[in-house]
C-alpha cells in the first residue's frame, strides 16, 4: 500500500489527472473511506487510518493547504493502545466520516471493530464488527475529544448534515438480518436514535455488505447507495430512495 492517490478533473469528471498522494511521513501510507472535507479557509481535511495487521487501526486526520498536492499535520482522532501489537487486540478505529458543523466545530464518526466473528460465530477474514464511536473537535480538527460510544452497531458509518439541521448516520449492519440501517441525531451528534433506527435493507445473503453513502436530494428525500451480496455470492451496488421519520 502506498497511500491514497489524489486526482483532479477539470472537465466535469470526463478525464482525471493524478496530482499526488496523501503521504505523511509521520504515519506512513494510509487508507480512507469517506470524502475529503473542504474547510471555510480553503484547506482540505482527509480522514485516514493506519495500523492493521501489525496493530489495531488508528484514526487520523491530515491537512492540505494546496488542494491535495502536499499533506501535513497528522492529528490523531482515536486509537486503542491495548492493540499496539496486533489488530486482534483492542479496538480498530478506522474508516472515519467527517462533517464540519461551523465555527471550528467538527464531528467524526469512526468505525470501531472489536470482534472478527459475526452471527453464527462466522469468522470475517477482512474487517470486523463493532459499535460506532464518535468524537468532536472545536478547533477545526486540531484536537479531538475522547472517543464516545454511539449505541449504533455498524460497519462503517457515514454522516450527513441534513437541511433540517439533524445529522444522519447511515451504516452497514453485519449481523442477521444483514443489510443497511441508519439513525438520526437532533443534538449535534451527542445522542442518536439508535433505538428507532431505520432499516434501509435487511436482505443481504451475507455479512459482506454495507459501506453506505447518503445524499439529500431535497428536504425529506434521501438517496442511499451501498453494496449487498446475493444468494449466489454475487456482490452488487444498489440504491434506495427513502424519507427520514
Amino acid at each position: 500500500m502506498v497511500g491514497n492517490l489524489v486526482l483532479e478533473s477539470k472537465d466535469n469528471a470526463l478525464t482525471w489527472t493524478e496530482i499526488g498522494a496523501d503521504l505523511v511521513e509521520e504515519i506512513g501510507p494510509a487508507c480512507s473511506r469517506d470524502p475529503i472535507v473542504e474547510m471555510p479557509d480553503g484547506s482540505w481535511l482527509a480522514p485516514v487510518y493506519t495500523g492493521a495487521p501489525q496493530r489495531a487501526d488508528v484514526a487520523w486526520v491530515i491537512r492540505s493547504f494546496d488542494r491535495g498536492r502536499h499533506w501535513c499535520e497528522p492529528i490523531r482522532i482515536m486509537s486503542d493502545e491495548s492493540g499496539r501489537f496486533s489488530q486482534l487486540q483492542g479496538l480498530n478505529f478506522n474508516e472515519t466520516s467527517l462533517i464540519d458543523l461551523g465555527s471550528g466545530h467538527m464531528l467524526a464518526m469512526v468505525r470501531a471493530d472489536g470482534a472478527f466473528h459475526t452471527s453464527g460465530d462466522e469468522f470475517m477474514p477482512v474487517g470486523g464488527v463493532g459499535e460506532l464511536h464518535c468524537a468532536e473537535s472545536f478547533d477545526s480538527g486540531l484536537s479531538w475529544t475522547p472517543p464516545r460510544r454511539t449505541g449504533m452497531w455498524g460497519q462503517p458509518g457515514s454522516i450527513l448534515r441534513l437541511s433540517s439541521g439533524d445529522i444522519l448516520c447511515t451504516y452497514g449492519y453485519r449481523r442477521t438480518p444483514f443489510g443497511v440501517r441508519c439513525a438520526l441525531s437532533r443534538d449535534g451528534g451527542r445522542s442518536w436514535s439508535g433505538d428507532r433506527e431505520v432499516v434501509v435493507r435487511d436482505d443481504s445473503a451475507s455479512w459482506d455488505c454495507g459501506y453506505p453513502f447518503s445524499i439529500e436530494l431535497a428536504p425529506g428525500r434521501i438517496f442511499t447507495v451501498y453494496y449487498l451480496t446475493d444468494a449466489d455470492g454475487t456482490r452488487h451496488i444498489a440504491g434506495t430512495h427513502w424519507e427520514p421519520p
